[in-house]
Order: C-alpha cells, then structure tokens, then sequence
C-alpha cells in the first residue's frame, strides 16, 4: 500500500482509505457510476457487502499489518436483517487481520428511518472489535441527530464546507463548530477533500485532527500490487489507496 505515516499522540500509526473503482474493459468506472448503477438496479448494499468482502481481501494482501482500513458501510447494509454481520467478523479473520484494524464509515447517502436500530447494530460491531466513523458529517442525512445516536469514534467533515469555507463564511464556521464537537468529545477529526494550501492552513488552524484530499497524495494503485490487478480487473471493483495525513502546523 502507500499509507502516510503520521505521529499523533506519541505513536506512530498509518491509515489508509480505500476508493472502489471499477472496470469495463479498459475503461475505468468512477464511484460515483458505479454505485448510481447499483442504486438504479436496487442493487447499492450487494454492491456494499461485495465491497467489504474486497477491501478486506486487498487487505489482507497488499497493506502493512498496522495498518488501520477504512471502509464504507450504508446504513441500510448495517439494518439489512438478511445480512449475518457475523460474516464480516469470519472474513477478517480468514484474511488474518484484526478487528482492531478495521473502522467502518457510516455514509450519508440514504436516510436513516431507525436510529436507534442503527445504534443497537453499531454497537454490536463494536463489541466485535471494529470502530465506527460517521462519514461527511454535515451533508445530506449524516446530521446532528445520526452523530449523537451513533457516537462515532472519528467524525469527517464533508468536503463541500471544506471547498466553500474561503467564500463562505458560514461554511467556516459549520467547520469550526464540527471540530469543537470532536474537541470536546475526544475524537479525531478527518477533514475531507484537501486540495489547496488554504484549505490545508485553514482546518490545520481551527484543529482539525487529520487531514484527506488530493494535498496530500492522489488514489495512486499501491506498487506491491501491480502483479494482482489484472487478477482482480473485471472480476471486482478494485481498491486503490487514498492518503490521510496529518494536520501538521503551517510554515
């Protein structure tokens, strides 16, 4: 993989998110396409298990052993009561990692009718080991409501606040209050979709706990696995790593 290593508390850690691609021929299929597919086909959580299953599998194979993966769940995966979520917990250990390692990211995509139902399930994934992010905190349905019923251990700024806080004042001070609540609460905060200095001065500034975005590295495929993409082309969505670094203070 090409994790950023990066020192937060003393330690040294690495964390790496995947991004789903895949393709047609040798035509590559953006995320956005592909999951616009499967929710057309009310197909969005089969493709979200298949995914899982992939990230973990890529895991396994290509990533370093401290390595933290964070992968995408909808809440409708988490509620979907023909799932056995126990299978998650088989396939970590039939790829030989730990629970530890692994943090899903509850998306905003879909509303949550069952919050409550949501939580219980939550809860129940950590009791297994894994940690919980709410992803794009802010946008769409991933409200104040959801982040106090789940109570994440990572909350991720959405990226259109980032994209719009130098113009809009609101959107800055959306940012600060999002990291106030990480802040008070002791949780890291991810501010996603880094792509200019500005941006990266301006969540370093406030305090944010980490930064994603482009700033940092683009998804690039991971050199160890070049010998495995034409395996996994055309059979899967394939995952290529995306960077998180640290919220370094600016020169």
């Amino acid at each position: 993989g090409n994790p950023l290593f990066f020192k937060r508390l003393c330690q040294i850690w690495s964390e790496l998110i995947h991004l789903m691609r895949a393709h047609v021929g040798d035509k590559l299929i953006s995320p956005a396409e592909l999951v616009t597919a499967a929710e057309s086909e009310q197909l969005l959580s089969h493709l979200d298990r298949i995914a899982r299953e992939v990230h973990l599998e890529n895991a396994s194979r290509f990533l370093p052993s401290d390595c933290k993966i964070l992968i995408n769940t909808l809440p409708s995966t988490l509620l979907d009561e023909n799932y056995d979520h126990s299978k998650t917990s088989v396939l970590v250990n039939q790829f030989g990692l730990r629970p530890s390692q692994i943090v899903f990211e509850v998306m905003e995509r879909e509303p949550v009718d069952e919050p409550k139902k949501l939580r219980s399930v939550v809860d129940e994934y950590r009791k297994r080991g894994f940690g919980i992010a709410l992803d794009d905190m802010g946008s769409a349905y991933a409200g104040l409501t959801l982040l106090a019923e789940l109570d994440p251990e990572i909350i991720k700024i959405d990226r259109e606040f980032i994209a719009n806080a130098k113009e809009s004042s609101v959107c800055r001070d959306i940012c600060r209050a999002l990291v106030e609540i990480g802040q008070c609460s002791g949780k890291p905060i991810v501010a996603e979709g880094i792509e200019t200095e500005w941006q990266r001065r301006f969540v370093t500034n406030i305090g944010a706990t980490l930064l994603q975005g482009f700033l940092c590295g683009p998804p690039v495929p991971s050199p160890s696995n070049k010998a495995h993409q034409s395996s996994l082309v055309g059979r899967r969505p394939f995952e290529y790593p995306y960077i998180v670094g640290q919220a370094v203070d600016p020169a």
